[in-house]
C-alpha cells in the first residue's frame, strides 16, 4: 500500500491512546482552568504538540487503512489527502514551492520523532493533495540537476532558537520532496542553499522549500539576498 501517513511508531491500542491523553492532561493539570494556553512553558507546549500530532497521525493512519482496504463499509471519501495542515504547495511548471511551519528542534538522534519527522508526513500529504486537485503527477516534473532553497522566515533572529544554516534539520523533508519528483538527492543531483530571512509580514513566517532545475538559478537570485 502506497501510504501517505507512515509514522515509524504510532498508537495501535486504545490503551496507548488513553495513556497519550492522560499525558496531555497531566501537562495542564497544574494550571487553573481560566488560565490561557500561552501561560504554558515552551517545553510544555512542545510536548503537547508532539503528543497531539502523534495521536492525530495514528488516527489518520487507521483511517487511511480503512479507506484503502475498504475495511469499513461506512468509510467514504476521507479528508486525509485534502486537509490543510499548515502546508501549502504551489507549482508553476518551473518551480515547486512548499511552505510549512517552523520545525523547532534539530533531528539530532534516531529516537527523536519530534517536529520535522512528524511534519514530513504532512508535507507528503500536501504534495499528494496538490496532485489530486490539479490532476497532475509531479514525478519527473523537473529536470535534474536541481537546486533547493530552504528559507526560514521570522520577525527577528534569536541565536538561542534559530540553529545555524549548516545544521540541516530538515533533511527528511527534503528527501520527501525530491522523492515525490522521482529524483535523487545525491551530491551530483541536488544543490542546497539554506538561509534565515527576517520578514515583516506575519503571513510569511515559517519555512519555504523552493525547488527548481539548476539552470533556472539566476531567476531566483533575489530570494537568496540576505536580510539587511
Amino acid at each position: 500500500m502506497n501510504k501517505v501517513y507512515t509514522p515509524s511508531s504510532y498508537y495501535v491500542s486504545l490503551r496507548d491512546t488513553q495513556n497519550c491523553i492522560r499525558k496531555m492532561s497531566r501537562i495542564t493539570a497544574g494550571y487553573e482552568e481560566e488560565k490561557r494556553l500561552k501561560e504554558l512553558s515552551f517545553d510544555e507546549l512542545d510536548l503537547l504538540i508532539y503528543l497531539a500530532e502523534k495521536l492525530a497521525l495514528s488516527c489518520r493512519n487507521i483511517v487511511e487503512i480503512k479507506e484503502k482496504t475498504k475495511e469499513d463499509p461506512a468509510a467514504g471519501r476521507t479528508v486525509f489527502e485534502t486537509e490543510n495542515h499548515g502546508v501549502t504547495v504551489e507549482f508553476d511548471e518551473k518551480t515547486l514551492r512548499i511552505r510549512t511551519p517552523f520545525t523547532f528542534k534539530r533531528f539530532y538522534r534516531d529516537g527523536s520523532l519530534k517536529e520535522n519527522y512528524i511534519l514530513m508526513n504532512y508535507v507528503r500529504a500536501g504534495i499528494k493533495r496538490w496532485q489530486n486537485e490539479h490532476h497532475t503527477d509531479l514525478f519527473y516534473a523537473l529536470r535534474p540537476p536541481l537546486t533547493m532553497l530552504i528559507l526560514r522566515k521570522g520577525p527577528s533572529y534569536e541565536r538561542s532558537k534559530i540553529c545555524d544554516n549548516d545544521n540541516l534539520e530538515n533533511g527528511r523533508i527534503v528527501n520527501e520532496i525530491v522523492e515525490a519528483l522521482g529524483c535523487s538527492d545525491n551530491a551530483l543531483c541536488l544543490d542546497l542553499f539554506s538561509g534565515f530571512r527576517i520578514v515583516r509580514d506575519e503571513k510569511d513566517y515559517g519555512m519555504e522549500f523552493v525547488l527548481f532545475s539548476s539552470n533556472e538559478l539566476k531567476e531566483h537570485l533575489d530570494e537568496l539576498r540576505p536580510c539587511m
